[in-house]
C-alpha cells in the first residue's frame, strides 16, 4: 500500500517534464469503427488513420468515419489483415481470403490468384519499400510486385524456411521478415534464414518487427520474448527470466517519438520499455478494456492501440500535466472514507495515477465516497457550467 501511494505521488509530484495519458475507447457502441476486432492500423501521409477489422475497412480523420467493405466499395473482402501506404500515397490492402488490393482514392484493384500471380490469397503483411516495390507476406509464398509483375520466393527458390510469413520490415539497407514455424530472415540481395536451430534466434515464429534509428531491428515472438537482432552473431533476448519483461507472449511492437518501445501481447496487456525499464498496463492499472491486445501504430503522439475484441484505444501523451494543476489536496488527506468537493462546481472526472477513469459524471453530492478505492494518489478536474476548471489531488489511505 505505501509503495503504491509513494509511486502515485512520484507520477504527480515530477516536475513539468511529467508525461500525462489520456485513454479513449472507440467501439461500435460510440463510434464508426465498423467491428471491435481490431487487426491492423496505418496512417496516409495527411495523417488520417486506417483501422483493418473483420467487418471492414475504416477511414478515421479525428472526427468522421467512413467504412468500406464489400457492399458499398470495390474492396477485394471485409477481413482485412494489413495496411500499407506506398510514395504515391496509394493504399494498399491485404485481406485473410481474397488476395490484396490497392486503392488510389477512386478505384480499387484487386490481385488473387485467380487474376495474378500472388502467392496466395492470404495476405498477413504488406510493406512499400522506397523503389516501390511492394512486399506481400502470405501463407504460401513471400510475394513482391513492381507495379507490373509479381515476383514469389519460397523454400524451392530461396534461402527461407518456411512458405508461411506473417510481415515485412524494410530497412535502409535490407529486409526484414517474418514467418511461422521458419524463424527470421533478412534480404539484402540474397535471403538468410535464422531459427533455433542454425542461430542464437529462441523462436522459430515471429509476428512482428520494428526498427531503431540505429537500424537494429526489435522482433516480437509468441513465446520467447523480445529478442534484438544486431548482426547474424550476435542477438539479445529479454524475457521474463533475465529481465524486466512481465510476459513473453508478444505479436506486435512500435517505436514512439522518443525512442521507446510499446509492444501488445495477445492475453497480457500493453508492455513499455524505455532505456532503463519495462511498465506493463493492464485493465488492472490503466483504461484499456481488455487485455488481448492485437496491434499498436504510433504517429505524432499518439499510440493507437487495436484490441481482438473491444475496440481500438487512443493513449495520448501531453508533457508539462503541472502547468495546469493547482497543487490542492481535497480534504480529508489522506482519505479512507469520504472526501468533500468544494462548490460552485457541476461536473467531475477522477482518475487514478495510470489515467485509469474512475468517476466521469455530474456532481449530485459534495460528498464522495472512496471506501472502496485502492490506496494511492488520484486526480480530480472539477468544472462548471460556467467555465470554472480546478484540478486537485486526492490521496486515499486504509
Amino acid at each position: 500500500m505505501v509503495r503504491d501511494i509513494i509511486f502515485c505521488l512520484l507520477i504527480f509530484l515530477m516536475p513539468v517534464t511529467t508525461i500525462a495519458q489520456t485513454w479513449i475507447l472507440f467501439n461500435q457502441s460510440n463510434s464508426g469503427l465498423p467491428d471491435n476486432a481490431v487487426k491492423c492500423l496505418a496512417f496516409d501521409n495527411s495523417n488520417v488513420l486506417w483501422i483493418g477489422t473483420d467487418n471492414g475497412l475504416a477511414r478515421f480523420d479525428g472526427t468522421n468515419w467512413n467504412t468500406y467493405n464489400t457492399g458499398n466499395s470495390g474492396i477485394a473482402s471485409n477481413q482485412i489483415r494489413s495496411i500499407a501506404f506506398d510514395s504515391l500515397n496509394r493504399l494498399w490492402v491485404g485481406t485473410f481470403n481474397n488476395g490484396a488490393c490497392s486503392f488510389d482514392g477512386t478505384n480499387w484493384t484487386v490481385f488473387n490468384t485467380q487474376n495474378s500471380s500472388i502467392a496466395s490469397n492470404t495476405i498477413k503483411g504488406i510493406s512499400t519499400a522506397p523503389n516501390g516495390d511492394v512486399w506481400f507476406a502470405t501463407t504460401n509464398g513471400l510475394s513482391v510486385y513492381n507495379d507490373t509483375l509479381f515476383t514469389t520466393y519460397n523454400i524451392f527458390n530461396s534461402g527461407l524456411a518456411t512458405n508461411h510469413f506473417t510481415h515485412v520490415a524494410v530497412g535502409l539497407n535490407q529486409l526484414f521478415i517474418g514467418s511461422i514455424n521458419g524463424g527470421f530472415a533478412t534480404y539484402d540481395s540474397l535471403f538468410h534464414a535464422y531459427t533455433i536451430v542454425n542461430s542464437g534466434f529462441p523462436d522459430n515464429t515471429t509476428l512482428s518487427t520494428a526498427l531503431d534509428t540505429n537500424q537494429k531491428a526489435w522482433i516480437a515472438t509468441p513465446s520467447s520474448g523480445l529478442v534484438v537482432y544486431l548482426n547474424p552473431n550476435s542477438w539479445i533476448t529479454y524475457n521474463t527470466n533475465n529481465s524486466g519483461m512481465p510476459v513473453n507472449s508478444l505479436n506486435d511492437l512500435c517505436f514512439d517519438g522518443v525512442g521507446n518501445l510499446w509492444m501488445t501481447s495477445p492475453t497480457q496487456g500493453l508492455i513499455l520499455k524505455n532505456a532503463t525499464n519495462f511498465t506493463h498496463y493492464t485493465t488492472q492499472n490503466s483504461a484499456l478494456p481488455s487485455n488481448q491486445l492485437h496491434c499498436l501504430f504510433y504517429n505524432q503522439g499518439i499510440l493507437w492501440i487495436g484490441s481482438t475484441f473491444d475496440g481500438l484505444v487512443k493513449l495520448s501523451f501531453n508533457a508539462g500535466i503541472n502547468n495546469h494543476y493547482n497543487n490542492d489536496l481535497l480534504f480529508p488527506n489522506p482519505a479512507s472514507q469520504n472526501i468533500m468537493l468544494p462548490s460552485n462546481f457541476d461536473h467531475m472526472r477522477i482518475t487514478n495515477c495510470f489515467g485509469k477513469v474512475i468517476i466521469d459524471a455530474p456532481i449530485m453530492s459534495t460528498i464522495v465516497t472512496v471506501a472502496s478505492w485502492p490506496s494511492g494518489v488520484y486526480c480530480c478536474e472539477l468544472t462548471s457550467n460556467n467555465g470554472l476548471r480546478k484540478i486537485y489531488k486526492v490521496v486515499v489511505a486504509h
